[in-house]
């Protein structure tokens, strides 16, 4: 997978959640049509934020898949099989009963940035 080459965005299904797809550039800047990242990826919650880590083996999104607020969950990517393996929740060190959103990675992967959401 060619990161730099693949950018992913979030398209809205009918029963208004959100399901992340992945579209790749072509020839004089065109671009393809987006495919869906199947279930490993996608789910029956709201999925947004996508971010793909410099070297495209990780993709961290928000989604609502655990409950009512966003969590921040990862897929790696399988370069065998060419799909994004089963979302991980990244656990009670990142997520909390706030929502975190937006996660993005360092540069040099050493740190990840996202917004937590505080209520009150």
């Amino acid at each position: 997978m060619l990161c730099d080459t693949r950018v992913l965005s979030t398209t809205a299904r009918l029963v208004a959640a959100l399901l992340l797809s992945l579209t790749t550039t072509l020839v004089h800047a065109e671009w393809s049509e987006p495919a869906k990242l199947g279930p490993n990826v996608n789910g029956p919650a709201k999925n947004h934020s996508p971010f793909v880590t410099a070297d495209g083996k990780m993709l961290y999104f928000s989604s609502s898949f655990g409950g009512l607020n966003e969590d921040i969950y990862v897929c790696h990517w399988d370069s065998i099989t060419q799909q994004w393996g089963p979302r991980i929740d990244l656990g009670p060190q990142f997520n909390t009963i706030q929502r975190e959103l937006s996660p993005c990675q360092s540069p040099d992967g050493q740190y990840l940035w996202f917004v937590r959401w505080n209520f009150g």
